[in-house]
């Protein structure tokens, strides 16, 4: 039987086994249009790196800086959609922190993320010729997300690494995996409503130690992206990737002679108590000159700071530093610091 087929309807087969294909790979013996319902969420790390290698294909094929532009804008409107809903899941799933703050946190990581407009090239010619410099992507980059803030650390790493040009294969803590699941389905159905590739953006469904390490050693990965204790830090750091670590902070406060006293005790106040002090950035331990210190005190006291007795803190450490029935070892006698 002969069958007539036309050019036409040859190039609009092959379109769509392409379409098909660059959506997302066939992985453990399951057809790529289930793991489409899945919004970039996957029982398995493995499939989740395939899908996002395979979103970068098409990323970088497809998509120029104006598409970028789009798709992370989509991020951040996704963002200030959800705040709400990402804030209160956040605080019930991991019991850390306050819903209000936490709201703060996701208007500041999408409104103030790096975009594209970070990406300019550069130009220089001269008797020798001419010069470009123009930032290009790695590929897929691996990402490990801290229990503390989960959401807006994800939101944060998928605006400025999509604008890079990159995709992002996610193992979050375990112990914030079910809002980090969401902000990756949500952060894909906003950007395929715009027009971008399926699965820019994946995770594994339960996270756990060899989760990331098959997420470290993929050779599919390119970079590494690390946000968490020094343990995860350490961890990845044995791999022969190229590799951005954040471990826990610690900072200090030196009030002086100089400081403004009633603008540092509002600043630290402020600062150390957002978010119950659960941001590695903020002050842990104030050093204060002897000739200002019962003026800083004072200060102090006056924002609703409380000064404890010895007695006291060793009862806030037994209520508060007690893990497993193990106490942390700490040294909280109270000292001033004289020049």
């Amino acid at each position: 039987m002969n069958i007539n087929v036309s050019n036409a309807q040859i190039q609009d087969i092959v379109d769509r086994v392409i379409r098909d294909m660059l959506s997302e790979p066939e992985s453990s013996g399951r057809r790529a249009s289930q793991s489409t319902q899945r919004w970039g969420v996957f029982d398995c790390m493995k499939e989740a790196i395939a899908a996002a290698h395979q979103a970068f294909i098409e990323y970088r094929q497809r998509c120029d800086i104006q598409c970028r532009k789009k798709f992370t804008d989509a991020v951040r409107q996704m963002t200030l959609d959800h705040k709400e809903r990402f804030a209160q899941m956040t605080v019930e799933e991991t019991g850390m922190g306050r819903v209000n703050h936490k709201i703060e946190k996701h208007i500041n990581a999408a409104e103030n993320s790096p975009g594209v407009e970070f990406l300019r090239p550069q130009a220089w010619s001269g008797l020798n010729g001419l010069a470009v410099d123009e930032y290009s992507p790695y590929g897929v980059i691996g990402n490990i997300t801290p229990s503390t803030h989960p959401a807006p650390t994800m939101i944060n790493n998928i605006i400025i690494q999509l604008a890079a040009g990159n995709t992002i294969a996610f193992n979050p803590h375990p112990s914030a995996k079910k809002v980090n699941a969401l902000v990756v389905e949500l952060a894909n159905k906003y950007m395929t409503d715009v027009g971008a590739p399926a699965n820019l953006v994946t995770c594994v469904k339960e996270p756990t130690l060899e989760t990331a390490e098959i997420l470290f050693s993929h050779p599919d990965v390119e970079l590494l992206s690390v946000t968490g204790g020094p343990f995860m830090v350490e961890m990845a750091m044995k791999y022969p990737k190229k590799i951005i670590a954040a471990g826990p902070g610690n900072p200090p406060v030196l009030i002086d002679e100089t400081a403004d006293l009633e603008l540092a005790a509002k600043e630290i106040t402020n600062s150390a108590a957002f978010d119950n002090n659960i941001l590695c950035i903020a002050e842990k331990e104030i050093f204060v000159v002897e000739s200002v210190f019962e003026d800083f005190m004072k200060a102090f006291a006056a924002r609703g700071n409380i000064r404890l007795s010895a007695r006291q803190m060793d009862q806030l450490a037994d209520k508060a530093l007690t893990l497993s029935g193990k106490h942390f070892m700490i040294c909280y006698k109270p000292f001033k610091l004289v020049y």
